[in-house]
């Protein structure tokens, strides 16, 4: 598992703990208040990547895209409500649904 995986994981952990609890997902800001989310991740930033989350009405899709200043050639990520996983081709800015769902290994 790549760390900004790892990232998007925590984010899902912490998204589903503020819904327990608010019944409904939030932003990165509002887990961090919540005491979900801290350090780097909390602002949006780690191990080469920007993370951002998009919220729905009833959804989310949290980013991870790479910072192209650190390493052109890294992959984006896109982890979502169901907790599917995305990941896009080397050097994409962005993953979508359309991206592949890597398989277990």
């Amino acid at each position: 598992m790549s760390l900004a995986e790892g990232a998007l994981r925590k984010i899902e952990r912490a998204e589903s703990e503020y819904k327990a609890r608010h019944g409904k997902y939030a932003s990165l800001r509002e887990l961090s208040d919540a005491g979900l989310l801290g350090g780097d991740l909390a602002k949006g930033l780690g191990d080469g990547y920007r993370f951002e989350i998009r919220l729905g009405n009833s959804s989310y899709q949290a980013h991870a895209s790479p910072d192209k200043s650190v390493d052109p050639n890294l992959p984006a990520y896109l982890l979502d409500e169901t907790g599917v996983l995305h990941v896009s081709e080397f050097g994409a800015s962005e993953a979508t649904l359309d991206d592949p769902i890597p398989s277990e290994k």
